[in-house]
């Protein structure tokens, strides 16, 4: 049993370290990439020929976790799920 919890906090230490290392490590995007960001179609433009029904919509509501922080427009995911 000592040899089990030994092993799994030699996984946990390893693991801890590469965490640490892949989050501590900083990215960077280059300009082209985010141009071309500007040329894909929005969801408005996606949705235009074929909106979701009213059953997609509160199928995907109801999937949504509550607890999270608000969206953009500052309403918490609670306030959608009582209404739907």
């Amino acid at each position: 049993m000592a040899k089990s919890l030994q092993t799994t906090l030699n996984s946990c230490k390893v693991e801890s370290q590469l965490y640490l290392k892949l989050y501590s490590t900083h990215n960077f995007v280059k300009d082209a990439a985010l141009d071309a960001l500007s040329g894909l179609p929005v969801m408005v433009e996606l949705n235009k020929y074929n909106p979701p029904t009213l059953e997609e919509l509160s199928k995907a509501i109801n999937c949504l976790a509550c607890r999270k922080a608000p969206g953009k427009d500052g309403n918490p995911l609670v306030v959608l799920k009582h209404g739907n």
